[in-house]
Formats: structure tokens, sequence, C-alpha cells
């Protein structure tokens, strides 16, 4: 890891918590592809329309119930996979925590990560507490948690 991210981290325990809210939400909007909410509003909206007046004309093609679900099924899955990939140090195990996305070789959910951070405020008093994570440990339970919230905004 940088000494640039070092930094960042040691600096976000002595944010006030709005600032902490607001640091995330600039973080996760990264993650996305830069649009404001209004600009993808006015996107799905303009679909919804052009599917509308294909629907109104006769010429949109319709697509049975088990294709489309297969596909969004498909999707996912897809989806799911690259992110597995994507976090190395997380893992999901049916046999451990009830398949609870865990750090890698500890009984240790994401979510307890998460939980001990907001609790602690500090990563030093974390890594205390836990001394069998290591600080990419942490950091990719805050990345996973992120990408989550991306792919689930309302939960």
């Amino acid at each position: 890891m940088s000494r640039e991210l070092d930094a960042v981290l040691d600096a976000i325990p002595r944010l006030a918590e709005s600032e902490r809210t607001a640091l995330a939400l600039v973080l996760v909007d990264w993650l996305g592809d830069g649009s404001t909410p209004d600009e993808l509003d006015e996107a799905w909206r303009a679909e919804i329309a052009r599917r509308e007046e294909e629907i109104r004309t006769g010429t949109a093609e319709l697509v049975p119930w088990e294709e489309v679900e297969a596909e969004l099924h498909s999707a996912l899955d897809a989806r799911r996979d690259a992110r597995r990939k994507r976090f190395d140090r997380i893992t999901f195990d049916p046999d451990v925590l009830n398949g609870q996305p865990c750090i890698r070789g500890v009984r240790l959910s994401v979510a307890r990560v998460l939980e001990a951070l907001a609790t602690h405020g500090d990563i030093a008093r974390v890594r205390v507490e836990y001394p069998e994570i290591e600080m990419d440990d942490i950091t990719q339970a805050l990345s996973y948690a992120a990408s989550v919230l991306v792919d689930h905004p309302d939960g």
C-alpha cells in the first residue's frame, strides 16, 4: 500500500462523522461512471420513453420471461464471480459464518470488520483487536462493502 493511502487512512478517524460520510459518498460515486443522479434519472426517463414508443408502434421485440430470467441470472453470476476474483482476501464459504463474506483464512466477517471500524474509528485499534488481519484485509473489506453498495444502493 502507498504512503499516500496510509496517510489518508490514518486521517479518516480524525474527521467528523459528517466529513467521513461525505468522503464515503464521493468514493462510492467514483466507483460509478461519474453520472449525477439527475443525469441517470434523465437517461432512464429517455429509455422508458423509447421503449414505450416501440411498444406503441409494434416494433418492440418481445422476449419470453424465461429467457430474460436466465440472462439476468447469468449476468448476476458473472458479476458475482468478477467481484470474488477482484477481492482475493475475501472468501465466501457456506460452511463458515453461513456464507457471509469473510476475511480469508479467518473466521471474521467483512461486516464485523466494518462494525469494528465504525466503533473504534481507528484502524490501529481494529488491528490491535484483530491482530490476525492485515491492513490489506481492511482495505479490501472496505472496497468490497463499497462495491456491494454500488450494486445494491437500497440495501
